[in-house]
């Protein structure tokens, strides 16, 4: 083998983001945006869906059995709660679903110690509620793979994830990966791997 592509999410990482900060945008405070965020991604097998959803159940918040369920795997979910209707995931899939501005409020909390964070969108009824703030840490022995992989005589690595290019730039540079692929669906994860 001269290349070596490897997820970000469960490969580098330890794969159990915890939620970390709740930022309210709108009208719902962060317990309610969560709530109706959780009751949502119950319907989620992705990994930050059932980090939100322990998140929540740590707080001890009750959640409510959604309906409508739409999901694209790897972008977000739409459904209704409690007569909400509810929008989490990406920037991109909330601005995709109407909910202007997604992008630019998950770009304000990229400084600081959010830089390098998932930040999960959460839109409702229309307006964007809250921007979620999810970390996870590296796994042991990550910080040095590239280097041990480049010494075994593999010439090429790179990461392939769908996070954000911030988020994946950060985890490349904690890790010594010089080749990033960001934002990138699964479909397109495979584009990679036959490039």
């Amino acid at each position: 083998a001269k290349t070596v592509l490897l997820d970000k999410t469960g490969t580098l990482t330890i794969g159990q983001p915890e939620l970390e900060r709740i930022i309210p945008l709108g009208d719902h405070d962060a317990d309610e945006a969560l709530r109706l965020a959780a009751s949502l991604d119950q319907m989620s097998a992705h990994v930050l869906a059932e980090s939100l959803v322990d998140g929540a159940a740590a707080r001890g918040i009750e959640l409510a059995l959604p309906t409508g369920v739409k999901e694209e795997p790897g972008r977000g979910i739409l459904g209704d709660v409690d007569g909400h209707h509810v929008a989490v995931g990406s920037s991109a899939w909330l601005e995709a679903n109407g909910y202007d501005g997604a992008h630019d409020h998950a770009r304000a909390y990229d400084a600081g110690d959010e830089a390098g964070r998932a930040k999960i969108l959460v839109g409702i009824d229309g307006a964007l509620a809250a921007v979620i703030v999810m970390g996870d840490r590296l796994r042991p022995g990550a910080d040095t793979l590239a280097q041990e992989l480049h010494e075994a005589g593999i010439a090429h690595v790179a990461l392939v994830t769908g996070d954000r290019p911030e988020i994946a730039d950060e985890v490349a540079r904690n890790v010594g990966i010089e080749h990033v692929y960001a934002e990138q669906l699964p479909e397109q994860k495979l584009t990679v791997v036959s490039a």
